[in-house]
């Protein structure tokens, strides 16, 4: 597993970080506003043509990579749903004989990415939050963790965040 899991991070180092706003530009650094007023969830295809992603492009990307290598895995959103802060990362999940695999090219692992259980692992995820987002005093009761499953393309970011909490309340 272990080797699979290196195989697909080693073609992810080919997907910078950034987004395609809706005029086809692509950005890696942008303000907030502008990022919520423009950006489009791509597709897999777009994700390959443009070589960048946000988080939710990369861990779409790293599910059908290892789908095409025969191994299930599921997206998860880690959401600190807290107004004054945009503080949102998605991730990919391998589950193996028990050992929980975070496949990401985003954020760095430190060295590790297996786990004992999931809780463990969005454990790891979350205690990232206060460096990543400067969150002073981080409320745990504000994270939530919502599977990320069948989000069509070219939505707006209000349009993929309201349709990932939409499919998990209803399921």
């Amino acid at each position: 597993m272990d080797n699979k899991i290196i195989e697909v991070l080693d073609k992810m180092k080919n997907i910078k970080y950034g987004w395609v706003d809706k005029y086809k530009v692509i950005h890696t650094h942008s303000k907030l506003q502008y990022f919520l007023d423009n950006y489009l969830y791509m597709s897999i295809e777009d994700t390959l043509k443009y070589k960048v992603g946000t988080c939710f492009e990369k861990a779409n990307l790293c599910k059908y990579y290892l789908g095409n290598n025969g191994i299930d895995s599921k997206v998860y959103m880690i959401d600190y749903d807290t107004p004054d802060k945009f503080a949102k990362h998605t991730i990919c999940v391998v589950e193996d004989n028990g050992t929980f695999y975070w496949v990401e090219s985003s954020w760095i692992i430190n060295g590790t990415n297996k786990f004992s259980s999931l809780d463990k692992l969005f454990d790891e995820a979350i205690k990232k939050y206060p460096k990543m987002y400067k969150i002073e005093g981080l409320d745990r009761s504000l994270i939530h963790i919502y599977e990320v499953k069948d989000i069509p393309y070219n939505i707006t970011f209000s349009e993929y965040y309201n349709l990932v909490k939409q499919i998990n309340t209803n399921s």
